[in-house]
């Protein structure tokens, strides 16, 4: 059998992706659905080639920066 894994990443500074993250969560499960939601800074990037579906839920904040648990993950992804 196929795996129905999926990774849900989101990063935020006010919780607003957060809660949009929990949600997509709540909503794969009920098409069972094996969800994993985790901040991006929690997650280990070298897993990420591993990953058959992943979602990233981002915001901004400010003047449209980055949020903090963002900056590691995306260094990874520009090298």
């Amino acid at each position: 059998m196929t795996t129905r894994r999926v990774l849900v990443l989101y990063a935020s500074e006010t919780g607003c992706a957060q809660d949009y993250a929990e949600e997509l969560g709540r909503e794969g499960r009920k098409l069972y659905l094996d969800m994993e939601v985790l901040p991006m800074d929690d997650y280990n990037v070298l897993q990420l080639p591993q990953e058959r579906f992943v979602f990233f839920v981002v915001a901004t904040t400010g003047q449209g920066d980055m949020p903090a648990n963002a900056v590691k993950f995306w260094r990874f992804l520009l090298r």
